[in-house]
């Protein structure tokens, strides 16, 4: 967003994941060349209720499907499907309005990286063709789909992944924008940037890089047990490259995102890489008010912000080369801003001390409770500390400079540095290359999240009489759920979970402190939510 006004978003977490491997064989190639503070008002928020069940333990289906207005999708031929793991990957295209801002584009090299980039004559474009209206324009698109998920991938917009789709209850985890227009934000060399929706590859900088509307080369890969496509954004040795992999399972409903970052040349470079996930959680306008933030830890950075009941010495000045003090997310001013309800206008925050040992979470996720429908990002915090949250807040003036239909998103990042300050740039050396593997765990009807593994969520909420439990598991997984008051077992489940399943159930007590556990079957602790 504008570096010295706006800011982007993240959340972050922590979590060792194993890398996996690229594989040689192709498939499909597509390739695409072309005043003082005010004393803050605040707002109460209770947790919202969960609906009573019976005590019995019981499996529930996932939600009633709900009414959509979709991006219009056109889809051709399967271009290799397996029957026999429900799983298949397809050409499609994606039409979308947009204004003429592509004339006013212009090639220019960063000196730091000797990255090309488009600018933006944002000057020329306003003068002359602003005014000039919208027309349709058609991209080409990859779509990998199971029985769970359906995920859209624009490579030639940025390479971004456009669409995740919960199937069963036909719900869009992301925001897309119905129109690309030009806005004043991202990178100032860039003088723009399109908030297109979806999730994006930040590189080689802060903000949103240089390469979110760059044309992105896509390999689909026939494997065993899924189906993933391989973007690369340069074969160039005398720049940085950045590979991601996106790999969807079969028979699972989660997504496995997969960034290669190399320095091929003779010289170290500082950069930064970012996943930015722009997110409206199954919402078709606002953001709803009894939206929850899950953050690893309660201390952030803030980073840019329009509200005026945040004192002055937390924000950081422009061209500051590090965060300022960390300030508590739960009570910033008196506000709780884990409840998007408490938030006012424009707010980004880091996560600060992400190697903390106090943070036990490999998770950070949002919950949107109007629809039921949330998001985490599973993730190692020695690869990956960075985790930036960003929203507008209901109080933001100005809305028409990135849509046209007055829709609002929260952008969730994560990062390969800390924050975007320049004292967290990440040197790579001549030669040297960073990968991980990071995953996105959709939470359908989940009543958010207090713990979670790349494949299953569990939630723990506690009233003074009672205790409501919910586990669901995004593939097949045969398990334990213990629970437990200190060292006393009160209650286990044997589950054989499978995907679009949820175990939930209500119990009469009032014992604290409580732990839930997911055990294997010989009593391993895989997952614990300590109440």
């Amino acid at each position: 967003m504008l570096p010295s006004l706006f800011v982007t978003v993240a959340a972050l977490v922590a979590c060792a994941v194993s890398v996996t491997p690229i594989p040689v064989p192709t498939r499909v190639h597509i390739a695409t060349k072309t005043a003082p503070p005010l004393r803050a008002t605040v707002i109460p928020i209770r947790t919202p209720t969960v609906a009573p069940t019976n005590t019995a333990s019981v499996l529930l289906s996932t939600p009633v499907p709900v009414t959509l207005a979709p991006v219009a999708t056109n889809v051709s031929q399967p271009i290799a499907a397996a029957p026999k793991n429900n799983i298949m990957a397809y050409e499609a295209s994606v039409r979308l309005d947009a204004y003429p801002y592509e004339p006013f584009l212009r090639d220019e090299r960063d000196p730091a990286t000797n990255i090309i980039f488009k600018a933006f004559d944002r000057a020329a474009y306003e003068n002359a063709a602003a005014a000039s209206g919208r027309h349709p324009k058609t991209f080409r698109a990859i779509v990998l789909e199971n029985e769970y998920l359906k995920v859209t991938l624009i490579p030639a917009l940025g390479g971004r992944i456009f669409q995740i789709t919960y199937k069963p209850t036909g719900q869009n985890l992301l925001y897309n924008n119905q129109v690309l227009k030009p806005t004043p934000w991202g990178m100032p060399q860039q003088d723009g940037w399109l908030a297109a929706g979806g999730i994006e590859w930040a590189f080689p900088t802060q903000e949103h890089g240089f390469e979110w509307n760059a044309a992105w080369d896509a390999q689909i890969l026939r494997e065993a047990n899924g189906v993933s496509v391989v973007l690369a954004d340069s074969q160039a040795n005398d720049r940085p490259r950045v590979q991601v992999r996106v790999t969807l399972p079969a028979h699972a409903a989660y997504l496995a995102i997969s960034p290669r970052i190399e320095n091929p040349t003779a010289q170290p470079l500082r950069l930064q890489f970012w996943t930015n996930a722009l997110l409206n959680l199954g919402a078709t306008g606002r953001i709803p008010a009894q939206t929850e933030f899950i953050f690893p830890t309660d201390a952030v950075f803030v980073h840019s912000t329009a509200n005026e009941w945040i004192p002055g010495d937390v924000i950081p000045k422009d061209n500051a080369r590090m965060p300022s003090a960390a300030v508590s997310f739960s009570n910033l001013a008196g506000r709780d801003l884990r409840w998007y309800a408490n938030w006012d206008n424009y707010l980004g925050v880091f996560a600060a001390n992400p190697h903390a040992p106090e943070l036990a979470q490999a998770f950070v996720g949002a919950y949107n409770y109007e629809n039921r429908l949330g998001i985490a990002r599973i993730f190692s915090p020695q690869q990956t500390p960075g985790v930036k949250l960003f929203a507008w807040g209901p109080n933001f003036c100005c809305r028409d400079r990135f849509t046209d239909d007055d829709s609002e998103y929260l952008e969730l990042w994560g990062g390969m540095t800390r924050t975007f300050f320049p004292d967290d740039d990440v040197t790579l050396q001549p030669g040297e290359m960073r990968a991980w593997t990071e995953y996105i765990l959709p939470l359908p009807d989940t009543n958010g999240v207090s713990a979670a593994t790349s494949d299953f969520a569990m939630t723990v909420q506690t009233q003074p009489d009672r205790v409501i439990l919910t586990a669901y598991a995004a593939a097949r997984r045969d398990a334990v759920l213990v629970l437990k008051h200190d060292a006393r077992e009160i209650k286990r489940w044997s589950i054989s979970f499978q995907p679009a399943q949820h175990f939930q159930e209500q119990i009469a007590i009032t014992e604290r402190p409580l732990q839930l556990q997911l055990q294997d079957r010989d009593g391993n602790v895989i997952l614990e939510v300590r109440n």
